[in-house]
């Protein structure tokens, strides 16, 4: 367990650890963690003098208006930034089937990281083709192989191997690692899987390293027919059937479902307010084309009935057994995950009954007020009907649903169990669980009573003010009010997790970025981390930060990455985030988060809005938790 910390974001210097803001809009912290079955560390943001929780006003149709506006500006902003374009341009115009040197990241992207290696790939291959990446090993604790294409949206990695970190590959005896890119499982360990993409980019990082010494041995690559594969590999290279393939990949979605669940929190909830509200006066085929609904997002009948979507019993049984005191620790350690998938959706489903009936009231008070008593028979009606719309949102969604929190729960629990060998049982277990619970249910409570409010008729529509349109475009409200409160200058957003187990990075928005209510120039964010993790080691530190002798960290920058780690700048637009003090816990999602460019951060199940990821986690506002069959696209 390790001990918390706090540090603290201002442009005024304060005592202990303080990253200087001044001059600058946002701040990426990226949570690597490895083993995306374990719990991860956790980073939560804290704005001094806001509300523990947020809930979004009820949106005016200008206020709609000025978030989608919002959203094509940032849009237009991110995909002509300097830092994307040049990242396009350094990795389309390598040579195909080529790598740059292994080199230290700030030189070769000009990011402060003076601990992560780094490189870029190119890869084109004819049908049949394959690409074996003979990678020098290196003392990292983190390595991360991952690809993308052309516009560095990350390939399928949820339902696909289209990442893999160093607890998911193979190390050859030689001294090296062999990876494998091909459409076509060449039935070895290592296979990045390319989804039938002929032309893409790659991207390694390495992480946690004792020194930022690059070694001098280049990356080799050598172009092979699928057939040859094994032959053209050390005789020590696992080989891999169908069966344990099938295997491998159904593991991983449920993984990845696990690591995208620890980030959602009642930021979570207010974001699918959000959402409704816009999904409600654009329409659903007009939402989806704005934000890329996904297709092919399994049903809760499926995940119930689908072998492919349900955690293998006999494997869960057989860890019971082979470690009972883990699995009772697993599953302590559990239990305020298991509460958090299945609250947090009851908690959504009764806060959308508020609104729609609140939105109910307010338009028969309107139709009195206006002197059209007769609309108000009409206005009823389509209130009850609005009823059925809320019994299948919290029955059937296949993102936000109870029963959809249920399965979540199932799945989670049985990924736990299926680790039992990384917890160890200890007094302090049961505590910190129940602590954790009792939190959870203080704060899900006072988030329900202030929905009360949404039943409440206004006499005259809200204003649409910056800072409505900054709730709303928020994946996650660090820290939320009642519906008439402005939301917290401070937002924090996620990315999916990523080929580490789930590479998140949290973004805290100034004032003057969000264009919510600013706080005085010299209050002080405070930003705590900690770790639940039994094992998986993770590393999080603000990515642009240097410390200094003095303790002062140098400015951050405002680069961000995808779910995977991959630099990307999607969650510029404000992906995936966390609530109530926000917790951002690499747990996309697309935040997003986590927001990121990764065209799986929301594919588990999800459809991203104004801003990404998967899971439901927003920042880009990703409102879905297990999608199989949508992992399997890129879109961001």
């Amino acid at each position: 367990m390790t001990v918390p910390h706090t540090i603290v974001l201002s442009p005024t210097p304060q005592p202990g650890n303080w990253v200087d803001t001044s001059g600058d809009k946002s701040m990426l912290v990226r949570n690597t963690t490895d083993d995306w079955g374990l719990l991860r560390a956790t980073v939560s943001l804290q704005t001094p003098g806001q509300p523990d929780v947020v809930l979004p006003p009820r949106l005016s149709k200008t206020q709609i208006s000025a978030v989608l506006n919002q959203i094509s500006t940032t849009f237009a902003s991110v995909n002509n930034s300097r830092f994307l374009l040049g990242l396009q341009t350094i990795q389309n115009t390598l040579p195909s089937n080529t790598f740059t040197p292994i080199t230290v990241t700030g030189n070769a992207v000009g990011a402060s990281n003076s601990f992560q290696l780094s490189s870029f790939g190119h890869f084109s291959l004819e049908p049949g083709q394959a690409l074996i990446v003979k990678v020098p090993n290196i003392d990292a604790g983190y390595t991360g192989f991952q690809i993308n294409d052309a516009w560095t949206y990350a390939l399928p990695y949820a339902t696909a191997s289209g990442t893999l970190n160093n607890t998911q590959t193979f190390k050859g005896s030689d001294g090296f690692t062999y990876y494998v890119i091909s459409s076509t499982d060449p039935g070895v360990a290592n296979w990045i899987d390319s989804s039938n993409n002929p032309d893409g980019n790659v991207f390694l990082r390495w992480q946690a390293l004792p020194d930022g010494t690059a070694p001098s041995i280049p990356i080799q690559t050598q172009v092979v027919n699928v057939a040859d594969v094994r032959d053209a590999l050390p005789a020590d290279t696992p080989v891999v059937t169908p069966a344990q393939r099938k295997a491998e990949l159904r593991q991983r979605l449920l993984e990845w479902g696990y690591s995208l669940h620890q980030n959602n929190n009642l930021g979570w909830i207010t974001s699918n307010l959000e959402l409704d509200q816009i999904k409600a006066a654009v329409g659903q085929d007009a939402f989806n084309r704005l934000f890329v609904g996904q297709t092919g997002v399994p049903s809760v009948l499926d995940r119930v009935t689908s072998a492919a979507l349900v955690p293998n019993v006999s494997a869960v049984a057989h860890a019971v057994l082979a470690n009972p005191a883990g699995s009772l620790s697993a599953v302590v350690n559990n239990l305020p995950l298991v509460v958090n998938d299945i609250g947090l959706p009851m908690v959504l489903a009764v806060l959308r009954l508020q609104m729609h009936i609140g939105q109910t009231i307010q338009a028969v008070v309107d139709d009195l007020a206006s002197g059209h008593p007769e609309n108000v028979l009409g206005d009823l009606g389509s209130g009850v009907k609005g009823l059925g719309t809320l019994v299948g949102q919290t029955l059937t969604d296949p993102a936000t649903s109870v029963t959809a929190g249920f399965l979540n729960a199932r799945d989670d629990l049985s990924v736990a169990l299926m680790h039992a060998d990384s917890y160890k049982l200890s007094p302090g277990d049961f505590g910190r669980a129940f602590n954790r619970i009792t939190e959870f249910g203080r704060s899900a409570s006072q988030l329900m009573l202030a929905g009360s409010s949404y039943l409440l008729p206004t006499n005259t529509p809200a204003p649409a003010s910056s800072s409505a349109v900054a709730s709303a475009t928020s994946s996650a409200p660090a820290a939320a009010s009642t519906p008439a409160t402005p939301p917290s200058p401070t937002q924090a957003a996620v990315s999916a997790p990523s080929a580490a187990s789930s590479s998140v990075a949290a973004v805290a928005k100034s004032p003057a970025a969000s264009g919510s209510a600013a706080a005085p120039a010299d209050t002080p964010s405070a930003t705590s981390t900690s770790s639940t993790a039994p094992s998986s080691p993770s590393t999080s530190r603000p990515e642009s930060v240097k410390s200094t002798a003095k303790g002062k960290a140098g400015k951050p920058t405002n680069s961000v990455t995808d779910s995977t780690g991959t630099p990307s700048t999607s969650e510029a637009a404000a992906p995936r985030t966390d609530a109530s003090s926000s917790k951002v816990s690499p747990r996309s999602p697309k935040v997003r988060g986590g927001g990121t460019r990764s065209s799986e951060n929301r594919p588990t199940t999800q459809k991203t809005a104004p801003t990404t990821d998967a899971s439901g986690t927003s920042t880009t506002h990703s409102q879905s938790e297990h999608a199989a069959g949508a992992a399997g696209h890129s879109s961001s």
